[in-house]
């Protein structure tokens, strides 16, 4: 028997997004976005008057150079390394397939070849190429996601795949989690979680 498959989120679990995301969108669009404002489908916050032209103004950010530029959490990068002795990594991200080319380019310069595959679930995608992400995480055959959507990590559990909650953003904030779902605050977390499995 292989390695178990472990999934990993792209944004805000290997990169800071959501944050980078508000700062410019708030300085292009006078708005006064925060990070509670992640998920919500109140429109009036983005100043939009349609769910289309509030991703279209996320495309113009995925596009800039602040997205761009912006460096992994240094801590991945070493417990990723690590992990990848024990699990089989692979990236199911949430973005759309425009930023298939960049997304490879910018794992392979920060992580090297640690991920064996990268899915673009298309969430937010203009074109209708959406798949759910538990339904990439059964197809792969995944043991396990690390992803800081609440809803995701809570989806794969309905699953039987265990899910690590990754960070204590506002917008992944719950009373209680489902048994398989295990929250971790930082990648220093996920270590110790993982040394328990």
């Amino acid at each position: 028997m292989g390695k178990p498959i472990v999934a990993v989120d792209l944004d805000d679990v290997l990169v800071p997004h959501f944050g980078e995301l508000v700062a410019w969108y708030n300085t292009q669009y006078g708005t006064a976005l925060t990070l509670a404002d992640n998920g919500k489908g109140d429109l009036s916050a983005w100043d939009a008057t349609t769910r289309e032209q509030a991703i279209r103004r996320v495309h113009q950010f995925l596009e800039s150079e602040a997205f761009r530029s912006v460096a992994p959490y240094t801590e991945a990068r070493e417990v990723l390394r690590r992990l990848a002795d024990e699990y089989r990594l692979v990236v199911v991200t949430a973005r759309d397939s425009l930023l298939e080319t960049f997304t490879h380019h910018w794992l392979l310069e920060h992580f090297g070849e640690l991920f064996e595959g990268v899915h673009f679930t298309a969430s937010y995608s203009l074109e209708g190429k959406a798949r759910q992400k538990k339904m990439v995480l059964k197809d792969i055959g995944a043991q396990c996601i690390i992803d800081d959507s609440l809803e995701h990590v809570c989806a794969a559990a309905d699953l039987d795949i265990k899910g690590v909650l990754f960070g204590n953003y506002p917008w992944n904030q719950a009373a209680e989690l489902p048994s398989l779902v295990t929250r971790c605050r930082d990648w220093s977390a996920v270590e110790e979680y993982f040394k328990v499995q």
